[in-house]
């Protein structure tokens, strides 16, 4: 059993992903269930943002630099057009 309870949200904390089973129960006792299948993520470990350009008068654009470390992949990427 992964969780029992009323809440509404389950949160997956193994990033290997797999099969788990969905059981809800009505307020009569009756249950249904279905099989959830989870694909295995990357763990963010952490990330950093740094301003390389801040915003001017001008409103000619910002530019950040995002570095993130996770359990697989380490990146830095200049993202465009991040809303």
């Amino acid at each position: 059993v992964l969780q029992n309870s009323s809440s509404l949200t389950y949160t997956h904390t193994d990033a290997a992903g797999g099969d788990i089973i969905v059981r809800v129960y009505d307020d009569e006792g009756c249950s249904a269930e279905h099989i959830v299948t989870i694909d295995p993520y990357d763990t963010f470990i952490d990330a950093t943002i740094i301003v390389d350009r801040d915003l001017d008068c001008v409103n000619s654009g910002e530019n950040i630099t995002i570095n993130v470390n996770s359990t697989v992949t380490n990146t830095t990427a200049n993202l465009g057009n991040y809303e």
